[in-house]
């Protein structure tokens, strides 16, 4: 068995951040900005001064750098006075889950076109005889093979075929693939195959972005290495064009110094390994909270803790022990219960994530029970409440309803709020199904949710041997505190 490390340029600890390296010119001003599904916040900090601001606007789904920019017109920061900006995103594992991401071409060894599709045999519903397995993000007409073979010890057992490189990138082109990913079988004993394949790629298709597998991880099993290569590639044309048109606008505003995005492990890295490796980025935002809710631990001088993010679309727990939170190296997109997910060979800092969120639905199931999540109407067009044309009845209605959100300082009292139209949605739709009254029924979808976060808490703890009562739950983001 053979496994390597990949070259990586280093990441940074963003909790000490050591400002004068990073930013130059001993400028004392940070910056950092993280988008949720509903609202986009920013938080700067004067080291000399100890001025700290903050922000909130509205997230915009269709164009996420837009709330960004607001964000930093709202703040009334002189952006020449900055020398860092960290950012915090969703954008990698949204991009995923609505399959919203590029027409991707995979380059395989020959006999390897089917890894993709045939995974592993082990599944998560073992006596589920309808069991499936999950899609492909590659169908197979968009996986070519190509004559290689390099062996287990890093031999050449055959040559690579250059010409059968050439071929199959013209026919991905003909199919108008906008992102071609490369993995070739044991390529992390030995990348030289696919090295080469990726420069006659470049030769070919100059403009198409590329992946190459043994970049993203130099491990064995080619169907996880594989997986993630391919998922690399699919969110990696939206990132750099997100990336690159925040960063131009930035800039525009007299910006000078460094983009730091975070990653899935709690440390950074430039814009451009972003935009190169988007993969690493695939929880960016959930663990920017951990590892802020373990700065606050430390400041309060409690070091086992609990880490509760509620948003607008899903709560995430995860458990901090002794201030050293669990990192997992191998990641599994959509798993749960009944399916086996997408396997990311990256390091992640173990969350949970539920269903759960200010502005998850409420509705009723086929036999007349009442459920919260794990849908959500999402920031547009928001729970009904916001009087925007929302129909349906969310979390963030039954709290208004309720009285437990004051609708005069949502968003600093710049988002009105209609507690009539939240009551109307939630007495149609769910009130008269139970003939209580609608505060009755938005306790009920209260108490549902508040359901739904303990159970987060309970997969992170109770069910991994640890007792929450040794923890101190530090709970933060728009609905967590609530």
């Amino acid at each position: 068995m053979v496994s390597a490390v990949a070259t990586r340029e280093p990441e940074v600890n963003f909790l000490y951040l050591p400002l004068s390296p990073l930013g130059g010119d001993n400028i004392p001003l940070r910056i950092g900005i993280d988008i949720g599904g509903a609202f986009t916040d920013l938080v700067s900090y004067d080291d000399e001064t100890g001025e700290m601001r903050w922000v909130k606007v509205e997230t915009t789904p269709a164009d996420p750098s837009i709330g960004v920019l607001n964000s930093v017109k709202k703040s009334g920061i002189t952006m020449k006075n900055a020398s860092v900006i960290v950012h915090g995103q969703t954008l990698v594992i949204n991009t995923i889950i609505t399959r919203s991401g590029a027409k991707v071409g995979l380059i395989t060894t020959k006999g390897f076109r089917d890894n993709l599709e045939i995974q592993r045999s082990n599944r998560r519903d073992m006596y589920n005889f309808r069991y499936k397995k999950p899609e492909p993000f590659v169908p197979r007409y968009l996986r070519l093979e190509v004559d290689e073979r390099i062996m287990a010890d890093g031999s050449v057992l055959r040559e690579l075929n250059e010409d059968q490189v050439k071929q199959a990138v013209k026919r991905l082109l003909s199919e108008g693939v906008e992102s071609i990913c490369i993995s070739f079988i044991n390529s992390y004993a030995n990348p030289k195959h696919e090295i080469r394949a990726g420069e006659i790629v470049k030769e070919v298709a100059k403009e198409v972005p590329i992946t190459l597998s043994h970049e993203i991880t130099r491990e064995w099993r080619e169907y996880e290495r594989t997986s993630t290569a391919v998922l690399n590639s699919y969110v990696m044309p939206k990132m750099q064009k997100y990336l690159g048109k925040l960063r131009d606008s930035i800039s525009s505003m007299g910006f000078s110094g460094v983009y730091f995005a975070m990653l899935s492990s709690g440390g950074m890295a430039t814009f451009d390994y972003a935009e190169r490796y988007p993969i690493y980025t695939i929880e960016s935002g959930p663990v920017a909270g951990v590892i802020g809710a373990m700065a606050v631990g430390e400041a309060i001088g409690e070091r086992n803790i609990i880490a509760l993010d509620g948003g607008s679309t899903t709560t995430k727990a995860s458990l901090v022990e002794n201030m050293s939170p669990k990192i997992s190296t191998e990641y599994h997109v959509e798993r749960d219960r009944f399916r086996s997910g997408y396997p990311v060979i990256v390091p992640v800092l173990e969350t949970v994530e539920v269903g759960n969120g200010g502005t998850s639905e409420a509705w009723i199931d086929s036999v007349g029970n009442l459920r919260v999540g794990p849908k959500a109407v999402g920031a547009d067009p928001g729970p009904a409440c916001y009087g925007r044309g929302g129909n349906i009845p969310t979390v963030t209605d039954a709290y208004v309803v309720n009285g437990l959100l004051n609708p005069k300082y949502l968003l600093g009292g710049e988002l009105p709020i209609h507690r009539d139209l939240g009551e109307k949605v939630i007495k149609e739709k769910i009130a008269k199904h139970f003939n209580v009254s609608v505060e009755q029924a938005s306790e009920g979808i209260i108490k549902l949710a508040n359901d739904n976060a303990a159970l987060a808490i309970r997969l992170v703890s109770v069910q991994k041997g640890y007792d929450p009562r040794d923890f101190t739950l530090i709970a933060y983001g728009g609905s967590g505190p609530m």
